[in-house]
């Protein structure tokens, strides 16, 4: 049976952000602050007013797994404080994602529901909010335009936007010169999930209300391609908070690891060619892993030793690429020098 592969697009407002309105002013020719630009967007996409005044969106439309013949209906419903995905694919069942608050949960075509947790989890609350460009030091720690690329044939300012509760993950945001207004969106994970980001591709946009929002979005993550097509989109309707509630199912916990299915992956990585983002998370793993060893285990010792080892090689992998401080030692996630 064949499933949608989760995709990094847990809002409404990164799904579809903003789109073109009449006419826009000529681009600029100097280089602009990441405010300016962001400014600018705002004004082409409604102002600032408009989006403040949204209180509720629901979308209905298609999806499909671009080359790979499976194709859907998804409904979206965003209100302040809750979004629900559900996406319908025909055989192959619905799968339904919701974020109520700062709790967010995915449930399978088999009725089995998972709490989000992790980078995943950080994730959607970022997402809260219908457009994060009004107020973006809430959701970003800095912002910082890294200079101009094309875009779908077009030029494109470029911001670095690195987020406040995920300091190892970034945003990439692109914004049109000519109209303001975004076009794409780079989306990298940390730890394990910065290895293959998320690209998302806006276009065909409409009215919603006083706002424009991407009717059309591409996401690409690694050779998969999911579009998401929306036929209708409504503002400022009334819609049952009972939507948000826990998808009903067979609750199961996140998959965990064996301590030595970690250590057989991590023996496959090749150390030197670690990030820093990507050594920390090993630690992170491998310190987690080994503390999971069972008591009874009859080579405890033996395993706990090759563990030692192996955290220790990501804290010299660390060392090398990491500047120190003061005191000539590099701050490690363990939150000491050692890793026992």
């Amino acid at each position: 049976m064949t499933r949608f592969r989760s995709v990094s697009f847990s809002s409404l407002a990164v799904l579809a952000l903003v789109g073109a309105g009449a006419a826009q002013e000529a681009a600029p020719t100097d280089p602009l602050t990441a405010e300016a630009i962001l400014d600018r967007c705002i004004e082409a996409s409604g102002g600032r007013a408009a989006w403040e005044s949204l209180t509720s969106i629901r979308g209905l439309g298609t999806i499909e797994v671009v080359g790979a013949n499976v194709r859907g209906s998804v409904a979206i419903y965003q209100t302040a404080d809750g979004f629900r995905r559900s996406v319908d694919a025909g055989g192959a069942g619905v799968q339904v994602t919701v974020r109520r608050g700062d709790e967010a949960w995915v449930s399978n075509a088999r009725g089995q529901v998972k709490a989000m947790e992790g980078p995943e989890l950080l994730k959607m609350q970022r997402d809260k909010s219908f457009n994060p460009l009004l107020d973006p030091s809430r959701i970003y720690a800095s912002l910082s335009v890294t200079g101009v690329e094309e875009v779908a044939g077009s030029q494109a300012w470029v911001i670095r936007c690195v987020p406040v509760n995920d300091p190892e993950a970034e945003d990439l945001r692109y914004f049109d010169l000519e109209s303001g207004l975004q076009v794409k969106v780079v989306q990298r994970g940390s730890g394990q999930g910065a290895a293959v980001p998320t690209e998302v591709f806006l276009s065909d946009y409409r009215p919603v209300g006083d706002v424009q929002f991407a009717f059309t979005t591409m996401i690409v993550a690694g050779r998969g391609q999911v579009q998401v097509a929306l036929e209708t989109m409504q503002a400022n309707v009334s819609i049952p908070p009972c939507l948000f509630e826990k998808p009903d199912g067979e609750v199961v916990k996140p998959f965990m690891a064996q301590p030595r299915q970690v250590l057989e992956a991590f023996m496959k990585e090749d150390v030197n060619a670690l990030s820093p983002a990507e050594a920390r998370s090993w630690m992170k793993r491998l310190i987690d892993a080994r503390a999971r060893i069972p008591e009874d285990f009859p080579q405890t010792e033996a395993l706990e030793a090759v563990f030692q080892e192996c955290i220790r090689a990501c804290m010299e992998r660390l060392g090398r690429i990491e500047p120190q401080d003061g005191d000539g030692r590099s701050e490690h996630p363990s939150g000491s020098d050692h890793p026992s």
